[in-house]
């Protein structure tokens, strides 16, 4: 199942300076080894009650460390989701939508 991007970080995201940045290390191993990780604040299991949305999302700001180490890599021709979604066409994939803001 492909679960859409938050269009923005979340207030608490470990990839803002004044966010949960204790656990950016661990959220960038993940997803370059293993895939996106779902946003906390999103879902059933959110952390953040306040901010819960219904469905869960991708985090924003380990989707953005993807875009930037792909990009490097030349897997991608920018840093952007318009590239991500153009590589996922050019390999058969589904693309992952951005769907709401927090």
């Amino acid at each position: 199942m492909r679960l859409p991007v938050n269009a923005q970080m979340c207030p608490t995201c470990p990839f803002r300076d004044d966010g949960w940045t204790e656990v950016r290390e661990l959220l960038v191993r993940r997803t370059l080894t293993e895939g996106s990780p779902i946003c906390h604040s999103t879902g059933k299991g959110a952390l953040v009650r306040k901010r819960r949305q219904g469905k869960a999302r991708l985090c924003r700001g380990a989707r953005d460390v993807a875009l930037r180490y792909f990009a490097a890599t030349g897997f991608l021709d920018a840093p952007t989701d318009t590239a991500w979604e153009a590589k996922c066409q050019e390999l058969g994939m589904q693309g992952v939508s951005q769907e709401g803001q927090l």
